[in-house]
């Protein structure tokens, strides 16, 4: 079961400016493009700040106490947010039938899990998750095209649902 949601107006105006800051610190810092989308960098960062708000937004709408909170620093966090002490880090991605894909790299300081959003503003489709365990444990593959990415179907995913009805103390368990 996949969970969709529209960001409110004030939601949308936090992951522009957030999305905007994020894009200027890493100018900045003078971070490596690896992107192969034809989207601008500031856009690419709008889109990633809007799923990670969206994420959370569908964690508060659930019975139980996530605690997700949104990440408003700049900081390359290695976590997006946690659910209790488990760290999370949200992809998005416009296309709908989208791969979660995470970067090779991401496993040296891997998060414990990896969830997977699509859509684009003011919407989005929470799509599924995956323990970082599992995830890594998946050869890298040059894709979409000369990048090195983890790359794992929607269907290869675990039910939003499965994560969505667990306690913090259960997510715990289901990534053990």
């Amino acid at each position: 079961m996949n969970y969709q949601i529209t960001l409110d107006g004030k939601d949308v105006a936090l992951a522009q400016e957030a999305g905007t800051r994020r894009n200027e610190v890493n100018i900045r810092r003078q971070s490596e493009n690896k992107k192969v989308s034809k989207r601008s960098n500031e856009d690419i960062h709008i889109s990633g700040f809007a799923g990670e708000v969206a994420f959370v937004r569908i964690t508060e709408q659930v019975d139980g106490d996530f605690g997700c909170t949104v990440d408003l620093s700049d900081n390359h966090n290695i976590e997006d947010t946690r659910i209790g002490g488990v760290t999370v880090d949200v992809k998005t991605f416009g296309w709908d039938h989208s791969n979660l894909l995470v970067p090779w790299f991401k496993a040296y300081k891997p998060c414990e899990v990896y969830v997977l959003m699509t859509g684009s503003l003011p919407t989005f489709t929470f799509r599924g998750w995956i323990p970082g365990k599992d995830l890594f444990a998946t050869k890298p593959v040059l894709y979409p095209t000369t990048i090195l990415n983890h790359s794992i179907p929607q269907d290869q995913l675990r039910d939003p649902q499965e994560l969505l009805t667990s306690s913090p103390a259960e997510v715990r368990f289901l990534i053990e």
